[in-house]
């Protein structure tokens, strides 16, 4: 067995600094950059899991996601008040491309109480990658 590879990563702006595996994957740059793009008065993020729910067949390139729920206060369409607003983001990350794709949902109020789940669901776990030619490798590309 190889030795495990730790490095440094910093989360929410660097408010939070840890050690963990090379390999881990932070997807809460992408709640952030949503929260932020949704001028959020506060975000929490719930829950963050790997989709394992539907087998793969051995021709399939799309990677397995990550999955992320969380809550944002957000102040929409002119209001004083602020909403708050359920996300659940996935993260399907293309290691050899260097390329992130992600897909999110925003519902009002809680989750539960929404048929947004079993639609993120669908849309989950219906994405499918059939060409990866269509994603450009930033690192092969040169200046001219």
């Amino acid at each position: 067995m190889s030795e495990i590879q730790f490095k440094s990563r910093e989360l929410f702006g660097g408010a939070i600094t840890f050690n963990i595996p090379e390999n881990f994957i932070d997807v809460s740059f992408h709640f952030d950059a949503l929260a932020e793009d949704n001028s959020a008065r506060s975000s929490h993020v719930f829950e963050i899991t790997s989709w394992n729910e539907l087998p793969r067949q051995s021709t399939d390139i799309t990677p397995r996601p990550i999955i992320l729920r969380g809550q944002q206060d957000v102040q929409k369409f002119n209001k004083s008040t602020s909403d708050n607003i359920s996300i659940s983001l996935a993260l399907f990350r293309i290691e050899s491309k260097n390329v992130d794709i992600v897909i999110s949902t925003n519902a009002p109020g809680s989750l539960e109480s929404s048929k947004v789940p079993s639609i993120f669901a669908e849309a989950i776990s219906s994405f499918k990658i059939r060409d990866l030619g269509l994603f450009v490798n930033t690192e092969q590309m040169t200046d001219d």
